[in-house]
């Protein structure tokens, strides 16, 4: 049996929770655990067999983790186990004519600015059977220069993730629409307490950011 949890750590070595070598030492062929997400300094996502997650919950606890939390999720994302589907996706997108990227893309599986569309497909095809170093991915982007991330429906998870962990950004997740559909006009609204936004497109979007810039 499988499934994936949250582990969120107390105890931060060199940035990393010291409880992200905890799969490591726990997996086994017959009995795999993996690393899933790294979200945050202090919050990983690990995936595989549930005996085996169980070790690593109670290591972690050992190691100073301020919770454990058992995820309820039908797929087990972003680990090896999902390497059929990704060879799949990679058949798919073979078929697709692409062209060179307008904007940098961000690599899920290695946390790089990807800037052609051999490198951005080979990470779109295959990051389903990688982890996911969604914390390494922001703060690249920080430094080239993003202040702003807008998250797409549903949730707010990413986006509070990185207002947490990100100096000097504003994050803000896409849910409701205060901002029109193509044709309605813009209707201002107070922002200052990241209001969320859904179904809008890129031209609404272009314009708050224009607004909010002054």
């Amino acid at each position: 049996m499988f499934s994936q949890s949250l582990v969120v750590s107390g105890i931060v070595d060199r940035h990393r929770p010291r409880g992200i070598e905890a799969p490591r030492f726990c997996s086994s062929p017959k009995s795999p655990v993996f690393v899933g997400n790294i979200n945050a300094p202090r919050q990983i996502v690990i995936a595989g067999a549930t005996a085996a997650m169980d070790k690593v919950l109670e290591e972690a606890l050992r190691e100073g983790a301020s919770k454990t939390v058992r995820l309820h999720v039908s797929v087990l994302s972003h680990c090896p186990l999902l390497q059929p589907v990704a060879d799949k996706l990679q058949e798919r997108i073979s078929d697709m004519s692409l062209r060179t990227p307008a904007a940098i893309y961000i690599g899920n599986i290695n946390a790089r600015a990807l800037r052609t569309k051999e490198l951005v497909t080979h990470d779109l095809g295959n990051n389903i059977s990688h982890g996911v170093r969604w914390h390494d991915a922001t703060t690249v982007l920080k430094e080239l220069g993003c202040s702003l991330f807008l998250e797409m429906p549903p949730g707010h998870v990413l986006s509070d993730l990185a207002q947490a962990n990100l100096s000097d950004i504003n994050s803000i997740p896409l849910e409701r629409a205060y901002l029109p559909r193509e044709g309605q006009q813009f209707c201002s609204e107070d922002i200052s307490n990241s209001l969320c936004f859904r179904d809008l497109n890129m031209a609404a979007i272009r314009g708050w950011i224009s607004r909010e810039r002054g």
